[in-house]
């Protein structure tokens, strides 16, 4: 079963972050963990000046991020939140990847859902993250209505990529829908032609025992532990398509509370889900995702610092 001790979430003051953090309040509510709250102030940036000199831009004192944030959390949780609270100055994708390595956690992590020029100009944290954090990342969408209970979370869709890798996630989202009684689908999806009349005329004289979908079917099944059918309903789905419009039709038809996907062993996402396909899912999908690393990707058993450079807790 899921273990999970802590539930990190970084924020920067803005609308999505809000949203996650009552997302990661949630969490850390229904599993009895540690609600620890990160907000990363940039360090002095050096500014070289026309007649050659190197100088800093000016930056707030920590003191004063410090009681923004405190405002922040106050105004999104309470005044009664139990909250740990780190204002930290770094850089903010290596700061909040360090604070990943800590065992039994779960990032969560909003996303602003940039797309075109402003994604390209702007990039995404969230995206930046999920390509290296050591433990379960859950990124909220901006779509994603307000924040569950765990109690309340009854449709998990799994999407498995069948990488031997790649299974972590597959495990991960059993495990949770053990936990909730929920009920689960194990979506794979082969890679088809794009949306529209030529895929759908396709799928209409696919056979039903066409053998890549009966394998993947196959495959699916004999993943999933007898026990795991004790505690929650199972069912497989093999999907002909591009995989981040499949997954994102499937989750809306399902009105599914959480998607769980596996990246695989390496500091990077690979194969079906690399690049677009994740970050289409992370900034359109309905329901909050759940990025879970593989083994090699989990957090170090030497815990690594939680911060670079200067910190005060709130």
């Amino acid at each position: 079963m899921v273990t999970l001790e802590r539930v990190i979430c970084p924020i920067d003051m803005s609308p999505p972050s809000a949203r996650a953090l009552k997302h990661a309040a949630a969490w850390a509510k229904y599993y009895d963990a540690w609600l620890h709250v990160l907000h990363v102030s940039q360090p002095p940036q050096p500014l070289l000046s026309p007649t050659g000199v190197v100088a800093a831009l000016p930056v707030r004192p920590l003191e004063d991020v410090k009681a923004e944030v405190d405002r922040f959390i106050n105004d999104t949780l309470g005044n009664g939140h139990d909250a740990i609270v780190d204002v930290v100055q770094g850089q903010t994708v290596g700061v909040i990847v360090n604070a990943s390595c800590r065992p039994h956690a779960m990032l969560v992590m909003g996303t602003h859902g940039w797309s075109g020029l402003d994604r390209l100009l702007l990039g995404s944290v969230a995206e930046r993250v999920s390509h290296l954090a050591r433990c379960p990342m859950l990124v909220v969408p901006p779509a994603t209505p307000a924040a569950p209970s765990g109690a309340d979370i009854k449709q998990v869709l799994c999407a498995v990529d069948l990488r031997p890798s790649s299974l972590s996630g597959l495990r991960y989202g059993l495990s949770l829908a053990q936990e909730a009684k929920a009920r689960v689908e194990l979506l794979t999806v082969i890679e088809g032609p794009p949306e529209g009349m030529v895929r759908d005329l396709m799928q209409s004289v696919m056979p039903e025992n066409d053998r890549g979908r009966e394998e993947a079917l196959g495959k699916l099944c004999a993943h999933v532990p007898e026990e795991a059918r004790l505690w929650c309903e199972v069912q497989q789905n093999v999907m002909l398509g591009s995989p981040a419009a499949s997954i994102l039709r499937r989750a809306t038809e399902l009105g599914a509370d959480l998607i769980v996907m596996g990246t695989g062993d390496r500091l990077h996402l690979h194969g079906a889900w690399l690049g677009s396909t994740t970050g289409r899912i992370l900034r359109e999908a309905h329901a909050p995702v759940l990025i879970v690393p593989g083994p090699e990707r989990l957090a170090l058993k030497d815990v690594m610092s939680d911060a670079v450079g200067s910190s005060c807790q709130v």
